[in-house]
């Protein structure tokens, strides 16, 4: 900028300064594909529930899942409605965190399934 001049001068426009890079992930951030081999997909055992609580301490919007899957294993799904089972975003941490390997959230989805069909009908 030379003395007396009223504008400062531009800095170069930001796609001039930077290299160009390709965006990746989603709107949220993340996306991707997992490809996992037939060893890796098959199904993990699950064992009766030990009442230890770790669902009960992982579950974000303070819900039982001890509860509810027992109630989902026993189709008692109005029951499971009443425990507040549409709060439930099916986020897997209860599943997560069972040391039984019960697939709390996969049961918690196919209840809310079976609860749509109920209403439906």
């Amino acid at each position: 900028m030379a003395v007396g001049d009223a504008r400062p001068a531009r800095a170069p426009a930001r796609a001039a300064r930077l290299p160009r890079r390709p965006r990746l992930g989603g709107p949220l951030g993340t996306t991707g594909v997992v490809v996992l081999t037939n060893a890796e997909v098959k199904p993990q055992e699950s064992y009766p529930c030990v009442h230890c609580g770790h669902c009960l301490d992982a579950c974000p919007v303070f819900l039982n899942p001890q509860l509810l899957g027992s109630l989902a294993r026993m189709e008692r799904y109005e029951e499971m409605e009443q425990n507040h089972l549409a709060d439930c975003m099916l986020c897997g941490s209860c599943s997560y965190t069972c040391p039984s390997n019960i697939p709390l959230s996969q049961l918690f989805a196919l209840a809310k399934a079976a609860l749509k069909k109920l209403k439906a009908a």
